[in-house]
């Protein structure tokens, strides 16, 4: 598989960061290799030490917290809106030091919004900004679209 990225790809391995993703495009493909990818928006997830917490009460989390970019299986939309959507939804406003992750993981339960946990978390990506730029138009074309 050939992304716009600049490491290798999803499964290969390496000692650098993980790759930067530039479309929606390939996004859709990390999708498609992986299957249940996440989403996870914050600090690296590769660079966590001390695990995740509820922002609210402060509890330990079981895992990362993140959201699927694996369309269920109602959603009418396509696979790319429904990417497209999460990332507009859950990254949408992204904090300076933050940033938007694509991590794989098992599920470890569900956090204080019904987002899955992932325990192990291991970091396929980073979302780079064309891709959320690109991710706000197709989800913003299909809001507007008529309904029949």
């Amino acid at each position: 598989m050939t992304l716009g990225t600049t490491t290798p790809p999803v499964g290969g391995t390496h000692d650098g960061p993980p790759r930067l993703l530039l479309t929606l495009a390939d996004l859709e493909a990390v999708v498609r290799a992986v299957g249940s990818a996440h989403l996870y928006v914050g600090t690296a997830p590769h660079l966590l030490r001390a695990g995740a917490w509820h922002a609210e009460s402060g509890y330990p989390l079981p895992g990362l917290p993140a959201w699927p970019l694996r369309a269920e299986p109602w959603w009418q939309g396509g696979q790319r809106v429904w990417i497209a959507r999460q990332l507009v939804r859950r990254a949408g406003h992204v904090e300076p030091s933050q940033s938007a992750w694509v991590v794989v993981g098992a599920a470890a339960g569900r956090g204080g919004d019904g987002e899955p946990l992932l325990a192990d978390p291991r970091t396929l990506a980073e979302v780079g900004a064309g891709v959320h730029r690109e991710a706000a138009e197709t989800y913003t074309g299909w809001r507007e679209r008529e309904f029949r």
